[in-house]
């Protein structure tokens, strides 16, 4: 099993948020699963800090920051031989999908990045 860990100045709450990843499923799939870093807490799951982060507001910027690591993942994994196959799955919040400026922000993402947008899964 792989671990990455991101890093971003776009949500700094003074804890770390942790991706994962792949979990390959069969040999093209992957999925980047993350996790809240606290302090006394230790892991906290996506269900007990999105509900959170919905409600006050920080999903937008929690979930950009995960795309951006998603990319910046992606394109890493496209100089590696044995992962540069892969599709990277990332779930997307609804507060997300119905935000205006969401499309070009992830058109940036992937631009910024230069990640495959073919091997982007989104959900």
């Amino acid at each position: 099993m792989y671990f990455a860990r991101c890093e971003s100045k776009s949500v700094n709450a003074g804890h770390a948020l942790r991706g994962k990843g792949p979990s390959a499923a069969g040999d093209t799939f992957a999925s980047f699963y993350v996790r809240w870093q606290h302090p006394q807490r230790g892991l906290v799951s996506p269900a007990t800090f999105i509900p959170l982060a919905e409600a006050t507001g920080l999903i937008l910027p929690l979930g950009q920051w995960v795309l951006q690591c998603a990319c910046e993942r992606l394109a890493k994994w496209a100089s590696d031989p044995q992962l540069r196959h892969l599709t990277l799955a990332v779930n997307v919040s609804a507060h997300q999908i119905h935000d205006p400026g969401f499309v070009e922000q992830a058109l940036a993402i992937l631009a910024s990045t230069g990640a495959d947008p073919r091997r982007l899964k989104l959900g």
